[in-house]
């Protein structure tokens, strides 16, 4: 079984914007120990506060990924100065699909 993990990290601390996406994914890097994600610029509310967002996708992992991630989450919120960061775990279907090699016709 394959689990996709998705975030939602928003860019205020205490009402005042601090982050940007990038210095969300340099965290995220940093405290989730993943290679590869995807981030998504987003906007977003919390508490009625209307603010700039970043949404984290890592896809295609193992059971113990995803739960590694999770448990990891905490001290990522708590390097961010964020009360919490939504996460949302799901079983999932997705494949990396390699380029195909193409080889190059011979002219006479």
């Amino acid at each position: 079984m394959q689990y996709n993990v998705y975030l939602t990290i928003g860019h205020n601390v205490k009402g005042t914007p601090t982050h940007t996406t990038k210095s969300v994914c340099d965290n995220v890097s940093a405290f989730l120990g993943i290679e590869a994600y995807t981030a998504i610029p987003c906007f977003g509310m919390w508490r009625g506060e209307a603010e700039s967002s970043t949404r984290v996708e890592v896809c295609a992992l193992d059971r113990a990924q995803a739960e590694g991630i999770r448990e990891r989450i905490p001290a990522l919120a708590q390097a961010l100065a964020q009360d919490s960061i939504m996460c949302e775990v799901r079983e999932a279907r997705t494949a990396f699909i390699e380029a195909a090699a193409i080889q190059a016709a011979k002219t006479a």
